[in-house]
């Protein structure tokens, strides 16, 4: 049961990772032509307001907390079934 559990954390880990990829090249892409077209001041507006460093933020933490605590789980796993033999 436990298996199958794991296998899926591990799919929405690397699927968080990659999204969370995605977003920060498209969202980095952005802001540089826009910079170029506008005024260089516009990175330090993008990064200046709290709304974008907020979205940014829950994405590394959701990164961090599926990556981790798929790794955990493994590592859990491990030790019951080293405990069970």
């Amino acid at each position: 049961m436990r298996v199958p559990l794991q296998n899926e954390l591990g799919a929405l880990a690397q699927i968080i990772v990659a999204v969370l990829g995605i977003a920060i090249t498209v969202v980095s892409i952005v802001v540089q032509l826009a910079a170029t077209r506008y005024t260089p001041r516009i990175a330090d507006m993008f990064f200046r307001d709290k709304t974008n460093l907020a979205i940014i933020g829950f994405f590394v933490v959701a990164c961090l907390n599926a990556v981790l605590g798929h790794a955990l789980g493994l590592q859990q796993l491990r030790t019951a079934r080293y405990q069970l033999s």
